[in-house]
């Protein structure tokens, strides 16, 4: 399989899964102790929208945005036209999928400016207001259907501040506070329900990157990072898919030694999920399952530099997922199931090098292999749960080394 074509399996891969993944950082009920879980949602239904994508295909070396029907008989163009020099960098859907929300240097070469366009085209309306010379919006994030916040130094060239504008009117409304000098938001997170904003930002401390949750509206932004040592930052943070908790990566109690934390929206201690970890050790990163009940993270927890499995409960307690692996065997990759009742993994486990793919139960259990036979230097390179959690995807050369195909395959084969 060619480099593209591999590239391409694995969007399709992303579209077989996109409605089934819980919030993960790389982004329930509240409560714990002995009640149950509510029952998972049921599986979004089958139809795919038509696809968005970003490419040169009208002039070469200009990155257009379009949209294409799934027979690939149609591509609308999405941007107006663009400056000499201009191109379409990042691109995303409202969660209504009537709407798609772009960054591109659509006015002015290379400063960058988002717009937003209905989904079978039109006139694109920019969301930002005018900015400083050498300014540009940096990123983007649907917040509900109505509205994109993004992050911009629109008011100081290279002061990165966070902002949310009205999809409709571009109304504008300042979500960050005022920063310590040399501050900027780094990375922002609209909570699923769109009511919300996370956020990291050097806010309070120039270089100390903590996280903050502000209502959508706007208003007084909540730390929900907690305490940080001194040299401590946040990483990687996600919401939980109910909009209930924030869970996060950090440095917090021993500089260098990265754990994982949750916290409710609305401040409060932060909670530590992965407990305990051996001298050297490090939470890569994480999940959260389907109501926020549970994350599973990656981490060298019992062993440095042996990267496992666990499933963390937010009540307490952390179960370690992957059964023993091979001398040299490391987890690389992992997904939850959308029922919550299952994880699948990639792991070199039985053989040093050969990434294979496994199924567990969320509480546990036997390791089933799930993958073909793979020939000596074969390797599974990515996979995904179904939206109705009853199959995985997986990439793999698992036929012939070196040609990358896309499998569905259940639990057993």
């Amino acid at each position: 399989m060619s480099m593209r074509a591999l590239v391409l399996a694995t969007f399709i891969l992303a579209a077989f899964s996109l409605a089934a993944c819980g919030g993960g950082g790389s982004s329930g009920s509240s409560g714990s102790g002995g009640s149950s879980p509510p029952p998972p949602p049921p599986p979004p239904p089958t139809y795919l929208p038509p696809l968005i994508f970003i490419a040169d295909k009208d002039t070469a070396g200009v990155n257009e945005l379009y949209r294409a029907d799934q027979s690939g008989a149609l591509n609308t163009k999405l941007n107006a036209a663009l400056v000499a020099g201009g191109n379409v960098t990042d691109a995303q859907w409202s969660p209504d999928g009537t709407k798609v929300a772009y960054l591109a240097d659509q006015d002015t070469d290379e400063t960058f400016e988002l717009y937003v366009v209905a989904s079978t085209g039109g006139t694109p309306l920019k969301l930002n207001a005018a900015l400083p010379t050498g300014a540009d919006v940096k990123s983007l994030a649907w917040a509900g259907s109505a509205a994109v916040c993004f992050i911009a130094d629109a008011n100081t060239a290279g002061v990165d501040e966070l902002f949310k504008a009205d999809a409709a009117t571009a109304a504008l409304t300042p979500l960050s506070p005022a920063l310590v000098a040399g501050g900027d938001v780094l990375k922002l997170a609209p909570s699923p329900s769109g009511s919300s904003v996370c956020y990291l930002a050097d806010q309070a401390i120039d270089e100390t990157f903590e996280l903050f949750v502000v209502s959508s509206a706007g208003g007084a932004a909540t730390k929900v990072s907690g305490s940080m040592v001194a040299g401590g930052d946040v990483t990687v943070f996600a919401w939980s898919p109910n909009s209930t908790r924030v869970g996060y990566i950090a440095d917090a109690m021993t500089n260098d030694v990265f754990e994982l934390y949750w916290n409710a929206p609305s401040g409060g201690t932060p909670t530590n999920l992965s407990s305990n970890l051996v001298l050297g050790g490090d939470v890569a990163e994480f999940k959260w399952n389907y109501n926020g009940s549970q994350a599973a993270f990656l981490a060298d927890k019992d062993t440095d530099d042996v990267v496992e499995l666990y499933m963390a409960t937010v009540g307490g307690g952390v179960l370690k997922l992957n059964e023993p692996l091979v001398a040299g065997g490391d987890v690389t990759l992992f997904d939850i199931a959308q029922s919550g009742a299952k994880v699948s993994f990639v792991a070199d486990k039985d053989f040093d090098d050969v990434q294979e793919l496994f199924i567990v139960g969320s509480g546990g259990g036997m390791n089933v292999k799930s993958c073909h036979t793979l020939p000596a230097t074969g390797d599974v390179v990515a996979m995904a749960w179904s939206p109705s959690s009853a199959w995985v995807g997986y990439i793999a050369d698992d036929q012939v080394d070196g040609q990358f195909e896309l499998t569905a395959i259940t639990e057993h084969g």
